[in-house]
């Protein structure tokens, strides 16, 4: 069956091929007539008034809500929110504005509603088959807007693509993801559903800016609150290492707004290109040393070769982070200081049972690294939601090896003129 999106046709399906779908709109179908209040309001009034009333007129693209009166020069009509069916139907409150200024004429007046002045939910509502959940958010990541197209609406995603482009003016292209992040450099698998062919983007997050292209890097614009979030736990005498450090979402706000010195690394040479251009571009060159290695081999080349002792690590690998702790064991990499490691994860279990998930996240970073690592937990955040039953973690423990008494770090600090090592002035170590 031949599924006339354009026509209106009322006899939808799901079960329908994407070949058979039309892939233009005809905005001819969703021109309507309706019946909106109006009220004569004194000229003279209409700028003192709106300011009370501008919650509940008229709100649709490419309408006025003000409109002249013929032959009146004194006299205006505002047009009230469609919902309003007569002054009796008012909200007390805009009942009583309208008393105090004497305004007691109203009248109905016809409006036409053309494609233009539809929402999204309210164009994809009559496109698609009854009952489907309207995409009607997105992902937006510079011009591109980032779609996630449920299977049963898969075939109609080359028009719910072009709904999204019309309804937004700053998107210039549409996508759709495709599967799971599962590639070694965390790229997207996506499809462009309409728009320009044009990945190279310039996202501003925070005050920040970074430049990309989307299709050979991950950014998740999700996580902006969670970029800012863990900003509390740095000071401008620390240092950070951010192990999976992307474009540099983490390390160069860690920068920018605390001042503290980044070691960032990331195994993409595309990510780690565009890394140190953000870091350019924010000016945070003198505190932001870029790397292009394996987390691990990170790791061991600053303890190893740099003899620099890191406060904090970021460790923004989601699907696999919790791995990659196995490297601060003691039979892995000995060191002689207590960084406090922010480690995420997904965790799977109901929301409602906050409780079992932190014990979850908890044992996930055990399991990796031993309890016996865990010197204490400074903090498990639950950062979003990723699925009905997916959530996603923030762990964030103090590392301390078996072999480190409490009193160590302390011990070794009074007895410091004892060190041996010469480390260059951008490598001195600094003390917790």
């Amino acid at each position: 069956m031949m599924q006339q999106l354009a026509s209106g046709n009322s006899d939808k399906t799901q079960d329908i091929s994407s070949s058979s779908i039309s892939t233009t709109i005809d905005k001819e179908q969703f021109i309507k007539k309706i019946k909106v209040l109006g009220i004569k309001v004194p000229s003279k009034k209409i700028s003192p008034l709106m300011a009370k009333l501008k919650k509940n007129v008229l709100d649709r693209k490419k309408i006025k809500f003000i409109e002249d009166i013929p032959n009146d020069s004194e006299n205006k009509i505002i047009l009230l929110n469609e919902k309003f069916e007569s002054l009796d139907n008012l909200p007390e409150e805009i009942k009583q504005i309208l008393k105090e200024n004497e305004i007691t004429e109203s009248s109905f007046h016809e409006v036409t509603l053309t494609y233009d002045c539809l929402s999204t939910t309210e164009v994809l509502s009559t496109i698609l088959p009854v009952g489907s959940e309207i995409p009607s958010s997105f992902e937006q990541v510079g011009h591109i807007a980032h779609l996630n197209i449920s299977d049963d609406l898969y075939p109609y995603r080359f028009i719910i693509g072009q709904v999204i482009l019309d309804k937004n003016p700053k998107t210039k292209t549409v996508v759709n993801k495709l599967g799971m992040i599962d590639s070694l450099f965390r790229e997207f698998k996506m499809e462009i559903l309409c728009g320009e062919d044009n990945f190279d983007v310039s996202v501003k997050e925070n005050g920040i800016t970074f430049k990309f292209n989307y299709r050979e890097v991950y950014w998740n614009s999700r996580l902006g609150t969670e970029h800012t979030r863990l900003l509390q736990y740095f000071n401008k005498d620390q240092i950070v290492c951010d192990m999976m450090a992307g474009v540099g979402p983490f390390a160069i706000p860690a920068a920018v707004k605390v001042g503290c010195r980044v070691l960032a690394n990331d195994l993409n040479p595309k990510s780690y290109e565009y890394m140190k251009e953000n870091v350019k571009i924010n000016k945070v060159k003198d505190l932001v040393e870029c790397f292009n290695m394996d987390g691990r081999e990170f790791i061991k080349h600053v303890v190893n070769e740099r003899k620099i002792e890191f406060h904090h690590v970021i460790m923004n690998l989601p699907a696999s982070a919790v791995e990659f702790l196995d490297i601060f064991r003691l039979d892995q990499l000995p060191i002689d200081f207590q960084p406090i490691i922010h480690v995420y994860t997904f965790v799977k279990g109901s929301r409602k049972d906050e409780a079992g998930l932190i014990e979850l996240a908890k044992q996930q970073v055990e399991d990796v690294v031993g309890k016996d690592h865990v010197e204490s937990y400074v903090n498990i955040h639950n950062v979003r939601n990723v699925a009905p039953t997916k959530e996603m973690f923030c762990i964030s423990f103090r590392l301390r090896q078996p072999n480190q008494s409490p009193n160590k770090r302390k011990i070794e600090e009074e007895n410091s003129n004892l060190n041996t090592t010469t480390p260059s002035d951008n490598d001195k170590k600094l003390k917790l």
